[in-house]
């Protein structure tokens, strides 16, 4: 009997770790999130994939940013994945994805998987991705374009990597000094959305409720942390982070921003005709 209790518990013990709390791996492969960049500096489409078919959109192209939430169709979902699988991209060196970048003006793409076990993550021309993957995403991208407003997050957060060149950079390109706000991991886990855009970089977290977004605030405050347009940085154990904040875009605010009229042109000044000048007529003797 003993015997039989030694060997359960000796089983219990082999079993695997993500039995009880899958691994990061584990758990990040449910799902593959994106950013499409075009030219223009600052703008992306944002798209978020899980494998049950839940999907976030966001079109941060315009001033008014649109975030969609939903499912869309499984099939769709099981050939973006089955495609991500068949990458190419990730096997490359990042050395040769950053070179393809800088010789080209086409759009980009940012993405973040777990690849062969691994979570990795690339920035790429969008034309040097297979013509397969390519094709899964536009269907979808069209699919998550559909799908209803987001409703009850008042704002989303990101987080993104930042090294010490990347603040030299903007340093001299902004002209002011960039001092990341320190922070303690402790004080990170007490604002869940935040703590999650940290662990899950370029990820497009939603901050719950108002409530949530009060805490946010009060944690700036209290590190004096200053955002500059709805961005901040910070200094945590894990590194560098740029923290954008995104406010999604209400029904009314895209309904009154299409109906508003374009404006008029200015009204160029009407020179008014002269008069014609009579003609001298010469004196006769």
């Amino acid at each position: 009997m003993r015997a039989k209790k030694l060997a359960a518990i000796a089983i219990f013990l082999a079993a695997p770790v993500y039995a009880v709390r899958p691994p990061a791996a584990v758990v990040e492969s449910q799902a593959i999130w994106l950013r499409i960049y075009p030219q223009e500096a600052g703008a992306y489409s944002y798209l978020e994939v899980a494998k049950d078919g839940t999907a976030i959109y966001a079109d941060a192209r315009k001033p008014l940013v649109p975030v969609k939430s939903g499912k869309i169709d499984e099939r769709l979902v099981k050939d973006l994945f089955q495609e991500k699988e068949n990458l190419d991209a990730f096997d490359s060196s990042a050395e040769a994805a950053r070179g393809k970048l800088l010789y080209t003006r086409a759009e980009t793409v940012e993405l973040k998987a777990v690849y062969k076990g691994e979570l990795r993550s690339v920035k790429i021309p969008l034309s040097s991705l297979s013509t397969g993957f390519r094709f899964a995403l536009s269907e979808a991208l069209k699919a998550a374009y559909e799908l209803a407003l987001s409703s009850g997050a008042p704002r989303f957060i990101s987080a993104f990597p930042v090294t010490e060149a990347d603040l030299k950079n903007l340093e001299a390109a902004q002209l002011r000094t960039i001092v990341p706000a320190e922070a303690e991991a402790f004080d990170i886990e007490k604002i869940k959305p935040l703590a999650r855009a940290i662990l899950k970089p370029r990820r497009l977290v939603p901050i719950p409720d108002k409530e949530t977004l009060a805490k946010l605030d009060v944690f700036l405050s209290e590190h004096k942390i200053r955002k500059e347009k709805d961005s901040f940085y910070l200094s945590t154990s894990r590194g560098y982070f740029r923290c954008d904040l995104v406010t999604p875009a209400s029904e009314r605010e895209l309904s009154a921003a299409v109906k508003k009229p374009a404006p008029k042109p200015a009204a160029k000044p009407v020179k008014r005709a002269s008069k014609p000048k009579k003609a001298k007529h010469a004196k006769t003797n």
